[in-house]
């Protein structure tokens, strides 16, 4: 049995045989996997190619393209039809049908004013009497003291009349009225003249001394209706500014929802491009299927993200068209049809120069020019009217009543009227009709109720002005948040679409990961749609300004008659 040490030739020997056999299995093992990697990649499930013509354009503000259909869409292209937001406003103000409806409301009112000024309009009346009769008598007051029996009294008569009546501003009720008549008893004894003509005018007055008496009562009715079809024609104004701004907010939402859509098909496209950077990594062996799959999915978020998207456009241009109604929208031209398959297409660019509001300014322009204020001061003078007249109902009837005759009398109609206008023949008369109401309860209680209605009246228009200074500070203080908003969100996608170029950048040189350049790329998304809605926020918000402070037909450019 032999002991003692190894020489140190041997021990060299044997890790040089070690080495040899580890970079033989490595070699194996690397030729290996270069075989399988191309398997494993035609085994991989490959994402749907993406056609040229769904890259949409980079997203700004005051891109006018429309957005084409989505990747994989079946949907053909429709006809595009162009329309400007004057173009909408001033189909609507032709077609809208609320618009329609107030306006016969307001002529209604107008009318309702012509009708309280006809209480004055005078009267005027005619009428002619034909009578004949035969009566028998055994007077001889008919026939004399030679009547022995029953005789036949005839009797003739033709009467006339016309006259006119009416009420004056001052209260005072007035008739005017002449006639003539034609009387014949040929057989009578007690008349020297037959035929007989009379003829006669007569005046008559009845003026109001207490109740009744003056403007205050008597055109009461006259002003609080002439004040309705004001307050009328102000809502027809209130209702064309709500339909203006409902419109221009539906146009600014279509063009909103083609903007975030076009966001979204821009992003389905660097979706596409990072899938094709990780399929080419994975088949030279610096990816994994993990990648792959991540992008995969990735597109088909971005997919139902562009189906949401395209069903909020079409929802939100049915709904411009809807306020809008014109006809050329709808098919066949008729009213109450479907919409037209066609895709309007917003060209109006919006103004985002920089706004500056004082809000003192603001607010005193709204007081002056808010149409509910108008309409508020137009009620407290028709409760004040009221009251007066409530008050004058519960006044006493004191009436002076005058009438004044003169009569003609001759063998023919033209002497009894020459005998009319001597004066010859005349009787007046004057008097006083007094009216006191026992208790008079029902007049002092709606007294009453008028004073509590120009009471309220007066509370409503201070709190109108209260809701008007109100809505002009949060007007302006949503315009000021508003253009922040745009401010930070375009910071925010100058920052993320720099971030994302990074990004790439470090996934080709292996610095990053396809999963941090798909969140970068989701961020990026967000932030295009937050810029988008953020435009749109503000044009509703300056919008909503205009309307607080009762600026919106002025700044369209639109008069009202």
């Amino acid at each position: 049995m032999r002991s003692g040490k190894l020489g140190p030739d041997h021990c060299s020997t044997r890790r040089s045989g070690i080495i040899q056999a580890i970079s033989g299995i490595a070699l194996w093992v690397f030729i290996c996997l270069m075989a399988s990697a191309p398997a494993r990649a035609q085994e991989s499930p490959a994402a749907p190619a993406v056609p040229q013509e769904t890259a949409a354009p980079a997203t700004t503000p005051e891109a006018k393209r429309p957005a084409d259909p989505p990747a994989g869409s079946d949907e053909p292209s429709r006809p595009k039809m162009e329309l400007s937001l004057d173009d909408a406003i001033r189909l609507s103000l032709s077609h809208n049908i609320d618009l329609r409806i107030q306006r016969l409301t307001e002529d209604r009112a107008r009318r309702d004013r012509l009708v309280a000024d006809a209480a004055f309009d005078p009267l005027f009346r005619t009428s002619y009497t034909l009578s004949r009769f035969r009566q028998p008598s055994v007077s001889f007051l008919d026939f004399g003291s030679n009547i022995s029996t029953i005789a036949v009294n005839a009797f003739a008569s033709d009467r006339w009349d016309m006259g006119v009546s009416g009420l004056l501003e001052t209260g005072t009720q007035y008739s005017l009225v002449a006639g003539g008549s034609r009387n014949d008893n040929p057989d009578s004894s007690i008349f020297s003249l037959n035929p007989r003509f009379s003829s006669s005018v007569e005046l008559q007055l009845t003026q109001p001394l207490l109740r009744g008496f003056g403007d205050d009562s008597v055109l009461a009715d006259v002003r609080v209706t002439a004040r309705n079809a004001e307050i009328s024609k102000l809502e027809l104004h209130r209702r064309i500014e709500d339909t203006l701004i409902a419109v221009a907010n539906s146009y600014w939402d279509l063009l909103f929802t083609r903007k975030d859509l076009e966001v979204k098909l821009q992003a389905l496209v660097e979706a596409n491009e990072l899938l094709d950077i990780n399929r080419r990594k994975l088949q030279v062996g610096s990816g994994t299927e993990f990648d792959v799959i991540d992008a995969e999915a990735n597109i088909e978020t971005q997919r139902a993200g562009i189906i949401d998207a395209q069903n909020a456009l079409e929802n939100a241009q049915d709904s411009l068209l809807d306020q809008i109604n014109a006809p050329k929208f709808r098919r066949g031209g008729v009213e109450n049809s479907l919409f037209l398959d066609v895709e309007i297409v917003p060209v109006t660019v919006p103004d985002l120069e920089d706004i500056n509001l004082s809000l003192e300014r603001s607010v005193d322009l709204a007081l002056e020019q808010r149409i509910e204020i108008q309409q508020q001061v137009l009620t407290i003078q028709n409760s004040e009217d009221i009251f007066q007249r409530t008050a004058d109902d519960a006044l006493p009837r004191l009436d002076l009543t005058g009438s004044w005759t003169n009569s003609g009398l001759e063998d023919g109609f033209g002497g009894s009227w020459e005998e009319l206008g001597s004066g010859t023949y005349y009787d007046w008369s004057l008097g006083i009709v007094l009216e006191v109401p026992i208790g008079n309860r029902a007049a002092k209680e709606r007294r009453s109720q008028a004073r509590i209605d120009r009471s309220s009246a007066r509370l409503d228009l201070q709190r109108t002005i209260n809701t008007v200074v109100l809505g002009v500070t949060q007007a302006v203080r949503d315009v000021r948040s508003a253009q922040q908003r745009v401010q930070t969100t375009r910071a925010a996608v100058r920052l993320r679409t720099e971030q994302l170029d990074g990004e790439k950048r470090r996934l080709s040189v292996g610095l990053s990961t396809s999963y941090q350049v798909l969140q970068v790329q989701n961020d990026l998304l967000e932030a295009q749609t937050s810029e988008v809605e953020s435009i749109v926020f503000l044009l509703k918000a300056m919008t909503e300004y205009r309307r607080q402070t009762g600026d919106v037909l002025e700044s369209l450019g639109i008069e009202i008659e």
